[in-house]
């Protein structure tokens, strides 16, 4: 648990390497102690670290098996977590922003069920810059709009009127083909 810590520490201070090698030794030792659920922890956190390093291929691969890890625990939240993380990897590109699509409507599924306002209106907000990515901006617009009322269903008016602002303007990008930044998810938030 050590390493997970002192990982997730140093990608806070902008020191990616030394947090991918702390993150492995985390995973290591979680592995060899069949702790499935810190393995994914340590996955998870790893391909945050893989991805600003530019390693895309290996933290896709990395929150792939965190998510399978996270579903072998029955931790459907961490697993919608990973699921929203691994779309925001795969929405750089427009030929995996039809995956992300998918992964994102799985996200929104388990976090309805899982009651997890905020991060659903993450989700949310996700799948709404997944859809525009793709070209479908009236579902883009329409999920938008359930994300934003999701943060006021749960008494969260000043994050649904920053949300609307940021989802308006972005949409307004996406229709001019800038490319959008998507929004990241964390298991430690609830």
């Amino acid at each position: 648990m050590g390493h997970l810590n002192i990982g997730h520490g140093l990608q806070g201070g902008g020191h990616h390497e030394e947090a991918v090698r702390l993150l492995t030794e985390a995973e290591n030792v979680a592995s060899a102690a069949g702790e499935r659920h810190e393995k994914a922890s340590a996955l998870a956190g790893k391909a945050l670290s893989l991805v600003e390093l530019g390693r895309v291929k290996e933290a896709l691969r990395a929150l792939t098996r965190a998510a399978q890890l996270f579903a072998e625990t029955g931790d459907r939240y961490s697993k919608a977590c990973v699921l929203i993380n691994r779309s925001v990897v795969m929405m750089r590109s427009v030929a995996t922003a039809k995956k992300a699509v998918a992964l994102l409507a799985q996200a929104v599924e388990i976090l309805t069920a899982e009651e997890a306002s905020h991060d659903l209106a993450t989700a949310r907000a996700n799948l709404s810059l997944a859809l525009a990515s793709t070209g479908r901006f009236e579902g883009a617009t329409a999920e938008a709009a359930r994300a934003v009322e999701t943060l006021r269903a749960a008494g969260d008016d000043v994050a649904a009127a920053i949300m609307e602002a940021d989802l308006r303007s972005r949409l307004r990008e996406a229709k001019t083909s800038r490319p959008l930044a998507p929004r990241r998810s964390s298991p430690a938030r609830r």
